[in-house]
């Protein structure tokens, strides 16, 4: 999964510096497929990149590395809390 993830990052990165577009990045519930040690770098690796990025997932405690520098929506039965 990890390698996928580099793949995903290295792509976003290569469009943005060869066609000077920021991607839009859209990581549905990846947080949770990867360990705390990962999960970090993830988050410093997108806060680098030119781009905006969203993560969804289920589990609000594994963005919290990250809740001071990112909004976060919660939501419950459909409603932002």
């Amino acid at each position: 999964k990890a390698l996928v993830i580099s793949v995903i990052l290295a792509h976003a990165r290569m469009q943005n510096q060869r066609l000077d577009r920021p991607p839009i990045l859209l990581l549905d519930d990846i947080a949770s497929h990867l360990d705390a040690e990962r999960r970090q770098a993830l988050f410093d690796l997108t806060g680098e990149l030119s781009a905006q990025v969203w993560f969804s997932g289920t589990d609000h405690m594994s963005f919290s590395p990250i809740s001071r520098d990112a909004t976060v929506i919660r939501l419950d039965h459909g409603k932002i809390l």
